[in-house]
């Protein structure tokens, strides 16, 4: 059986740096959702910086998270059921 990976979401998180609690650092996450999955790192990178500059406080670190499921049989949520 050929396994099938199927990207299913994909996310741009802005980690902040929140300062610190006497030894402790504190960062502080703002994340966007329905990331185009085609989106080029180089311009998500540029999207996090702009939207960074919106924050009140500074960036830490801006990732890109992919969610995949992974398996041999896929179906479609989306289609109406027949009968």
């Amino acid at each position: 059986m050929a396994i099938r990976t199927i990207r299913e979401n994909t996310r741009l998180k802005l980690e902040l740096d929140g300062g610190m609690d006497g030894d402790k650092v504190i960062m502080k996450s703002k994340t966007f959702s329905k990331v185009k999955a085609e989106a080029a790192d180089e311009d998500l990178y540029l999207v996090g910086q702009a939207l960074g500059e919106l924050q009140t406080l500074p960036i830490a670190s801006i990732k890109k998270t992919r969610r995949n499921s992974i398996g041999g049989r896929v179906i479609d949520l989306r289609a109406k059921p027949s009968g």
